[in-house]
């Protein structure tokens, strides 16, 4: 897990993987997933969003966003598969557009859509929500409220937004980024891909509302964005109040960028109660690739600095980046550093190269170096580690898709959580494969093996973790389809253990730790009674032996959706005869 920690770090806009399950666990990843799970319910309608719409998804960036939109407008395209395989996108931003996007309109009309949902779960632990989002021509009107255990905490949010010519304005409560998210960039820290930095780097300002339960890195008031008419200048502002370490903070937010030829150039600010930041960035693109790179300041003068360039030809992608922080500079509205801590902040690099010698395969290898969290972050020790990962995807026949990854990281680290935090180097390895295969017209299977070991040298010991599931998703009717995944996992700590997305309820995805020794067993059922009203049910049962000890735990999710003008697509399995997508 630590090289995709790595990037996060650095802030690289880079795109996440099909298999999303690399990623980290904490309550600040859950906003971009909330990203995914919205689009999933509500897709975007290819043929009517402009491509700064396609940007808010995670791993789809402004460049492959026009050339998106540019290839649906041509009247050519006929299915997802069909769009990915003419602009030769990888089998990651495949996976996001079969996610989240459709070529199904429904955007006629003032209201183009509005959908409610009631999740109830079955555990007093778990979280009750109720959410309404509607569609107009404008924009979108929302609210959500949740409760965290049946007498726990209550949360309560909306949003509203608009778009009147040139000019964007979300009220209420939204995540921002300007810039390439060094001192802006809140709910952007969705682990990622290093290999799929290529075509992702983008320094365009991007604003959407928050739609999460989560409320780490939640902005909540008012942001602008407007292009000055006939020039070449583009201004963001945002007055917001926001929750950093416990203190509500009052955040005043401004951008300014101009578009000149080939080049843009963004200055930004950020005053908070706590710190203020300025920044300065550029970005130069070709037909061929782009450079882009920005430099921070703080009221101390502790400076920041990244830079990202990336070329591609037919048959081929490389991209590079770098970056160096002071070790004691600290952005809590950036993407960057405000997720760990400060002897982490210091110098690296990341070389990756992509090859796609046809639409359907790819192979892909990256090197990265820098600081990660360490287990010893009480103690101010910096550490670095050196990774290597390898990609490859294939999908050979129409609804098989295949991915296999293969991961090596050397560094040093605490090898327990002793008094002591006694450092020692180790050595990390994984190798994982993916397959998607049909068995039916109406049923799709999905096997999975994922295989870690950690060799800690001073201390001649290793850990070890591996899971494997089968998943089975059938189609039984028109109105119904169902989910079954049985899931086998051991693992000797946390640290090797493997991760998973499991299969909820439409927009409820859960990142699942094979920890322990044991057995997950999940069925999730849907049932579309009516073109407006569907109903769900997942179960859950988990039998884990963790430190000797067994446990056992029984959970479930119930959820109501009625959606107003719905477009056509079943949200729990695709509806197309594509594979269906492995976010869900």
């Amino acid at each position: 897990m630590r090289l995709i920690l790595l990037v996060v770090i650095c802030s690289i806009p880079l795109t996440i993987i099909a298999q999303i399950d690399d990623l980290l666990d904490g309550a600040w990843i859950a906003p971009a997933l909330d990203v995914l799970e919205r689009h999933r319910e509500d897709p975007l309608c290819l043929h009517c969003c402009k491509a700064q719409d396609l940007t808010e998804i995670p791993g789809i960036g402004k460049r492959t966003a026009v050339a998106i939109i540019r290839a649906v407008n041509s009247g050519a395209i006929t299915s997802i598969e069909h769009l990915a395989d003419t602009l030769c996108l990888t089998s990651d931003q495949f996976v996001l557009l079969t996610a989240c996007t459709s070529l199904t309109c429904a955007c006629s009309g003032f209201i183009s859509r509005a959908d409610a949902f009631i999740r109830l779960p079955t555990r007093a632990t778990s979280t009750a929500v109720a959410r309404v989002d509607v569609q107009y021509a404008l924009g979108r009107v929302g609210a959500t409220y949740a409760l965290q255990g049946y007498a726990g905490k209550q949360i309560s949010g909306f949003w509203a937004t608009a778009r009147i010519e040139n000019v964007d304005i979300v009220v209420g409560d939204f995540a921002l980024r300007f810039n390439s998210g060094l001192i802006m960039g809140t709910a952007r820290a969705l682990a990622r891909n290093p290999t799929d930095i290529l075509s992702s780097s983008s320094t365009s300002w991007q604003m959407h509302p928050w739609t999460s339960t989560v409320t780490e890195g939640l902005q909540r008031g008012v942001a602008i964005h407007t292009v000055i008419p006939n020039t070449f200048f583009d201004l963001t502002f945002a007055l917001s109040s926001q929750n950093v370490n416990g203190v509500m903070n009052t955040v005043l937010a401004a951008s300014c960028s101009a578009q000149i030829q080939q080049w843009t150039i963004i200055s930004s600010m950020v005053s908070g109660s706590q710190q203020s930041l300025l920044s300065l960035g550029a970005a130069f693109h070709t037909s061929g690739g782009s450079l882009t790179g920005e430099i921070a300041l703080d009221a101390s003068l502790r400076s920041a600095a990244q830079i990202n360039a990336e070329y591609s030809t037919k048959y081929s992608d490389i991209g590079m980046a770098l970056w160096w922080y002071d070790p004691n500079f600290r952005s809590d509205f950036g993407s960057t550093t405000n997720t760990v801590s400060t002897p982490h902040n210091h110098a690296g690099f990341l070389i990756a190269a992509r090859f796609h010698p046809t639409p359907h395969a790819a192979a892909s290898l990256a090197l990265a170096y820098g600081g990660r969290i360490s287990r010893s972050y009480l103690v101010p020790l910096p550490t670095s580690t050196t990774g290597l990962t390898a990609d490859f995807t294939a999908r050979p026949f129409r609804g098989i898709n295949t991915s296999a990854r293969l991961r090596y990281e050397h560094g040093t680290d605490a090898h327990s959580l002793s008094a002591t935090r006694q450092m020692g180097r180790f050595s990390f390895f994984m190798i994982r494969a993916d397959v998607d295969f049909p068995i039916a017209p109406s049923l799709i299977g999905r096997l999975r093996i994922d295989t870690r070991a950690q060799i800690w040298e001073q201390f001649g010991a290793t850990d070890q973790g591996t899971l494997m599931f089968l998943d089975i998703r059938w189609s039984a009717r028109k109105d119904i389809s169902i989910r079954a995944r049985l899931t086998r996992f051991s693992a000797t700590n946390g640290d090797v253990a493997p991760r998973m997305l499991d299969a909820t309820v439409v927009g409820a995805l859960q990142i699942v730790v094979g920890n322990g020794v044991g057995t997950r067993s999940s069925l999730t059922i849907r049932w579309q009674i009516a073109e407006w009203f569907a109903a769900s049910c997942s179960l859950h049962e988990d039998v884990r032996v963790v430190d000797k000890e067994k446990r056992i735990d029984l959970s479930g999710i119930f959820q109501i959706n009625v959606q107003l003008r719905p477009n056509n697509r079943s949200g729990f399995i695709a509806s197309s005869n594509e594979s269906s997508t492995r976010l869900e």
